[in-house]
C-alpha cells in the first residue's frame, strides 16, 4: 500500500521539479553563443584569408619588377 503511495509521490514530485528544464534551457543558449562564434570566426577566417593572399599577390608584384 505504501508502495504505491511513494511512487506516485516520486513521480509528481519528478514532475514538479524545474531544475532539469533550467539545464536544459542554459545549454541550449550555450550551444547558440558557440555557434554565433563559430559562424563569426570562419568569416573572419576567410576574410583574413583573402587579404593575405591579396597582400602576398602584391608583394610577388612588386618585387618581380624590374
Amino acid at each position: 500500500m505504501f508502495g504505491n503511495w511513494l511512487r506516485a509521490r516520486s513521480v509528481r514530485r519528478f514532475l514538479n521539479d524545474g531544475a532539469g528544464s533550467t539545464a536544459i534551457e542554459y545549454a541550449m543558449i550555450a550551444g547558440l553563443i558557440f555557434l554565433a562564434v563559430a559562424v563569426s570566426l570562419n568569416l573572419y577566417g576567410a576574410s583574413t584569408g583573402s587579404l593575405y593572399t591579396s597582400l602576398g599577390n602584391k608583394v610577388v608584384e612588386v618585387l618581380s619588377r624590374p
